[in-house]
């Protein structure tokens, strides 16, 4: 029997094509060690009576909510165009970073002409002041940004610069004439840097070939200055993630190596000899590192399996009272893939998405006895049913502690069908409200609001009213009947709406923060039974193939 070249071809390519793009959804893959995940649209942040909405296209929108029934615009602050990265809000003053190309970006004094490099990081800082916000000063920082942190008067960055990273520190006091005062070259492991500050010390971890690479950093000079002090090294899987946290001056770092996860207590007490005094190893042997959060003396680790039918997560619960010998204390296995969780008083609450990543899932737990936390109960809902897909940002979630709305905590969840209307796709806003009971959760309301269209972001609590934020509009929302959401106030922002299904972005960020997009890359811009332009031109290119190698064989 003789085999044609286009008979192996096809049998191969067509099933990929016709499986792949034909309007089905599938979910984003969960891989850490890629880190591809979306960054925010918007950033929000609440300070007192106003509330700041971080538009990359419109600029920096604030809002007066000293009457949280009656919210007021108050100004637009335009000229932070760029992508996000990140948003710092200290003392009504708003420092902002991007993503930035820009040939008229303009640099800070003193730069060292050999940092001169294709990629930087700009950054503005926006003063609002009590009779006008204006842009104070809008500068550009060598490298690609990594990660950043603040404390008092001083911004520390860490930028990749060519094969290693710039640590800055930067004298942000007078937010008109900011001042680089000290750099530090990391020049051994430049890639996957994460940083964690505690009171005077930062934490820097680099990637070094299959080990964390932790330096400490003194940053209690009060001109900036940062003094390189000890180093230790934790074996790691290359490039998976690193989690810190200082606590009773021990520093924990979680990481994902071969046969589980490891959790390790690092004596810092001797800045210049960092020791592990402890460890727990082993965790979730077979799984893979998901999230790590930090809770007093407990650690709360989630791990996930690596075969895709396994559609569950696992929290553990970790102790690290006794720093030589952190102890488990026990686990919990969510029904769901996991994507966050919150602590309510005794009760723990996991955002994530259940079956098979076709809809949203809320578990809630009872941990009033750390060694024998209690399932209590799973609600789903936002189903993706047949050629519809999803998206929520988890971020975004909302839980209101009892108090000013009720007696019970209100989960809020915002997330955005996508509706087809023959070939055009079209994104729908959608809230959907949960109490947390003592023994069960309870799914109120689905609000959608009147002017629908648009992708959902963040939800926030001002004073008795919750705000829904989307990309266009922020809106009040009156709690009086959870079943019925009452719209109150809808304010503008100056964004523009999502233009489809195809405005959710997918640039790197850290994997702790986290977009869930149901619906397939490739395919976002094709209607459900159609190939998107990606598919058709490799369905082209594939007849063109076959129809060469038939003119050959002739």
């Amino acid at each position: 029997m003789r085999l044609s070249l286009e008979g192996i071809v096809a049998p191969i390519l067509l099933p990929l094509i016709l499986c792949g793009c034909t309007g089905h959804r599938t979910d984003v893959d969960r891989d850490p060690f890629s880190k591809q995940v979306p960054r925010r649209h918007h950033l929000v942040e609440l300070d007192e009576e106003w509330l700041y909405v971080l538009d990359p296209d419109s600029g920096l929108d604030i809002i007066n909510v000293f009457n949280s029934a009656s919210p007021t615009f108050f100004e637009r602050v335009a000229g932070t165009d760029g992508e996000v990265i990140e948003m710092f809000l200290d003392h009504y003053r708003m420092y902002v970073m991007y993503d930035s190309s820009r040939a008229e970006c303009v640099e800070l004094p003193d730069l060292d002409p050999s940092w001169t490099h294709h990629t930087w990081t700009e950054f503005a800082i926006i003063a609002h002041v009590p009779d006008e916000p204006l842009l104070a000063s809008r500068f550009c920082l060598p490298g690609q940004y990594m990660e950043s942190a603040k404390q008092g008067d001083f911004l520390y960055v860490l930028t990749q610069f060519g094969d290693e990273s710039l640590l800055l520190s930067i004298d942000v006091s007078d937010p008109f004439a900011p001042v680089i005062v000290d750099v530090e070259h990391e020049v051994r492991g430049s890639l996957g840097a994460q940083l964690h500050l505690a009171r005077d010390a930062l934490f820097v971890a680099v990637d070094a070939g299959g080990m964390a690479l932790i330096r400490y950093f003194d940053v209690s000079d009060d001109d900036g200055a940062v003094v390189r002090r000890g180093e230790i090294e934790v074996s790691k899987n290359y490039l998976s993630p690193v989690f810190m946290d200082h606590h009773m001056g021990h520093l924990s770092v979680v990481v994902d190596k071969g046969g589980g996860s490891s959790l390790h207590l690092v004596d810092v007490r001797d800045p210049d000899h960092l020791v592990i005094a402890g460890s727990r190893e082993f965790i979730a042997s077979g799984e893979m590192l998901w999230d790590a959060v930090f809770e007093d003396d407990i650690v709360f680790i989630t791990t996930y399996s690596q075969y895709p039918g396994d559609h569950l997560d696992n929290l553990w619960i970790i102790s690290r009272e006794d720093a030589t010998y952190p102890s488990h204390l026990s686990n919990i296995t969510i029904p769901s893939w996991s994507h966050g969780f919150t602590l309510v008083g005794s009760q723990l609450i996991a955002i994530g998405r259940g079956e098979h990543a076709g809809s949203a899932a809320v578990s809630l737990y009872n941990v009033v006895d750390l060694e024998d936390p209690e399932w209590v109960d799973t609600e789903l809902f936002g189903h993706a049913a047949g050629p519809t897909g999803w998206y929520l940002d988890v971020r975004g979630v909302g839980v209101m502690q009892r108090g000013e709305l009720a007696d019970l905590p209100l989960i809020v969840v915002p997330y955005t069908r996508f509706l087809w209307d023959g070939y055009e796709c079209i994104p729908e806003r959608h809230f959907q409200l949960l109490d947390a009971r003592w023994t069960s959760l309870h799914v109120r309301g689905d609000w959608t609001p009147l002017e629908r269209h648009g992708r959902t972001e963040e939800v926030v609590q001002v004073g008795n009213k919750v705000y829904a934020i989307s990309d266009v509009s922020v809106t009040t929302l009156g709690m009086m009947d959870r079943d019925a959401p009452q719209e109150h106030v809808m304010l503008t922002l100056g964004g523009d709406a999502a233009d489809g299904c195809g405005q959710v972005r997918h640039n790197l960020l850290d994997v702790r923060d986290e977009v869930v997009s149901f619906f397939d890359l490739g395919c976002s811009v094709a209607g459900p039974g159609r190939a998107s332009s990606g598919s058709r031109l490799l369905l082209a290119a594939l007849l063109a193939v076959m129809a060469w190698l038939r003119r050959r064989r002739r």
